[in-house]
């Protein structure tokens, strides 16, 4: 009688533990197949290309020295559905409309210089604020650097130029509207706040400004 106890208690003690061992294997399988849907839903938003135009509105300072320009912008956006935020890279290219010519004294004299052309280059956070089915509200914030290329107002002070360009800093908050048709392409619509302290050596002028204003549209294909 007491070695058929302890049979029936040893045989109570192998299927609690064989039993023990296929919940593990149950749960690690589970966590096996559950854990790839959870990554490829996340590989779902791949890294995509955005291509702008805009409208750069110079403000304060900035707006003495130039008028209101034609802004192209090219980005590469990483966005994360699941965490509802993204991260961007992007460059803008502005055509400048110098209404009003930068001086630079030298031991020659002053000289007239001109920006022919604006590019910013910048990195920004950005945050879903609101998000439904097809659109959703995002806040960001960015920074880079931006630069200003310089020309001569005579052909003859050419070599009277030291520095073709003005690099400063770059802070570009925005603010964003995005809507996503059927075909997955998207339109954006928003709005950035450029601040760039821009300051030309040698000017009797150092600082040119550093305020604009970016309203835009952008498109995904």
């Amino acid at each position: 009688m007491k070695y058929a106890v302890l049979l029936f208690f040893m045989s109570c003690v192998s299927i609690n533990a064989q039993t023990q061992d296929l919940s593990a294997d149950t749960v690690v399988q589970d966590s096996i197949t559950t854990r790839p849907e959870h990554l490829y839903a996340e590989d779902l938003a791949w890294p995509y290309i955005k291509i702008g135009v805009g409208t750069w509105l110079p403000q304060g300072k900035m707006a003495d020295f130039q008028e209101t320009a034609f802004e192209f912008e090219l980005s590469l956006e990483f966005p994360s559905e699941t965490k509802k935020r993204s991260f961007e890279f992007g460059i803008q290219f502005i055509p400048l409309n110098q209404q009003r010519n930068y001086t630079i004294n030298t031991t020659d004299g002053p000289f007239g210089v001109r920006g022919t052309l604006m590019m910013n280059g910048f990195m920004r956070f950005k945050k879903y604020m609101f998000k439904s089915s097809k659109a959703h509200f995002e806040m960001g914030a960015g920074i880079g650097i931006s630069s200003i290329f310089l020309d001569t107002v005579d052909v003859q002070d050419e070599d009277i130029l030291e520095d073709e360009n003005t690099n400063t800093i770059l802070f570009i908050p925005g603010l964003a509207y995005l809507y996503e048709f059927e075909d997955e392409s998207k339109l954006i619509l928003g709005i950035d706040l450029q601040y760039s302290p821009y300051q030309l050596e040698g000017s009797p002028i150092s600082e040119i400004g550093s305020m604009a204003v970016i309203p835009k549209v952008s498109y995904r294909f």
